[in-house]
């Protein structure tokens, strides 16, 4: 989308349990728009939507809940025990949300929003960071990482979690990249 004539774009990201959504939160309550990606990844699998008949062919019925919908749960400990599978699932995904965020981006433009924030984690991994007026990127310990995720999930073991941060960009190059960094 070309950067001239439109609201200001700002990507908001960080590695998964750095607060990225809190951030976002205190943002929409001050009135900003703010897209999440992971909403839009929820509805992109949605039982009938084409993302969901691509996942289910991929990986099988095995990661299905019992009526039938994307049990997210198995899915993560499939695709984060495998980075093929976690780069395929990517593949599925990655542009349906693209598009996705794409007509937001123009419904909110079209009402006359003057800064939409796009809240993700992938961005700097993606290269999407070209994509926006400017990277927010939220940072925190490791250990702060590690307690989060363990209360948020409570099936998470601290393995697991550095399975999870091995599969996203090191804090420490996410900074050399963006554009503000909150501590």
């Amino acid at each position: 989308m070309p950067k001239t004539n439109r609201p200001r774009i700002i990507a908001l990201t960080g590695s998964i349990g750095c607060g990225k959504s809190t951030v976002a939160q205190v943002l929409k309550e001050q009135g900003v728009i703010c897209l999440d990606a992971d909403e839009l990844a929820r509805e992109a699998v949605i039982r009938g939507t084409a993302g969901y008949q691509k996942i289910v062919a991929e990986f099988g019925t095995e990661i299905l809940s019992e009526n039938g919908e994307v049990d997210r749960k198995k899915l993560r400990d499939l695709v984060f025990s495998n980075t093929g599978k976690r780069r395929k699932l990517e593949a599925i995904l990655h542009p349906d949300i693209y598009q996705r965020s794409l007509q937001l981006f123009e419904k909110y433009f079209k009402e006359g929003k003057k800064l939409i924030v796009y809240e993700a984690s992938l961005i700097l991994e993606s290269g999407r960071e070209k994509d926006f007026d400017g990277v927010l990127l939220v940072t925190c310990p490791k250990e702060t990482i590690i307690d989060r995720l363990q209360k948020r999930n409570s099936d998470l073991d601290s393995d697991f979690v550095e399975k999870i941060l091995a599969a996203q960009m090191s804090q420490h190059e996410k900074i050399k990249k963006a554009t503000w960094v909150l501590e």
